[in-house]
């Protein structure tokens, strides 16, 4: 019943007037968020009724600039408020795992961080601790250029048993100059291979009918799957985000 017309981030219409409302600074430090509260999400109240596949998120932002995503808006906005890109630590996200495994039976999770595999650190520390503490597989996304060997085996032996990759498209012109992604053919490839020799399953992100896309194109992107083969693959078609690069473009 109270008043909420002067919070910070929110826009208000009241009746023929929109209040603004300023941007709060961003907090940097993720360990102060409490955990979300999974219990409001219906798929976790089938626990019981079959197995569940929890989603975790133990960091906020981006420091890539692609031409179709949110993130490079997003900086804009958040200009001056503080640092963008932000990691919970290890101890925090291995906390929150240990919270919904004690409330719901699981036994496979997904991280949905864009840049998981970023800080490479971060990720060995992590998977050292995970290891020692629990039995579960889990996947996650990595980077092209933003992972190695060594953190591949890392978070092998850690129980990841699929990583999620973003090839968008198999023609490089298109991917470095229209999406922003300044990513070779030779570096999905290898990443592939890596991923095979350490026996790591992988799924590729693939986006069809970004502007400038052909027919030749697009068998470029197929002729590139064909050659890296993932175990999994998703194709999906692009879509203009307003307020983007390519929004504003298209």
């Amino acid at each position: 019943g109270q008043d909420y017309s002067d919070i910070n981030n929110f826009w208000i219409r009241k009746g023929d007037e929109i209040i603004k409302n300023d941007i709060s600074p961003l907090v940097e430090d993720l360990d102060k968020l409490p955990f979300p509260d999974y219990s409001i999400f219906g798929y976790f109240k089938r626990a019981g009724q079959g197995e569940i596949v929890p989603r975790f998120i133990f960091s906020r932002g981006c420091p890539f600039n692609c031409a179709y995503c949110c993130n490079h808006v997003f900086k804009k906005i958040y200009a001056g408020r503080g640092r963008y890109l932000r990691f919970m630590s290890v101890e925090r996200a291995l906390e929150e795992i240990r919270l919904i495994k004690k409330e719901y039976n699981f036994r496979h999770f997904k991280i949905d961080d864009d840049t998981f595999s970023l800080n490479k650190n971060w990720v060995l520390e992590f998977c050292d601790r995970y290891s020692k503490e629990f039995d579960m597989s889990f996947e996650c996304n990595v980077r092209i250029g933003a992972v190695d060997k060594e953190t591949l085996a890392a978070l092998k032996k850690a129980g990841c048993d699929l990583i999620k990759v973003g090839l968008e498209t198999g023609n490089e012109a298109l991917r470095k100059y229209i999406l922003g992604r300044n990513i070779s053919n030779d570096d999905i490839i290898e990443l592939f291979d890596l991923a095979k020799e350490i026996g790591i399953l992988t799924f590729s992100f693939n986006m069809i009918g970004i502007p400038g896309e052909t027919k030749q194109t697009i068998k470029e992107t197929i002729d590139l799957n064909a050659k890296i083969r993932p175990d999994f693959m998703q194709v999906t078609a692009f879509y203009p985000y307003p307020g983007t690069v390519l929004g504003e473009q298209c």
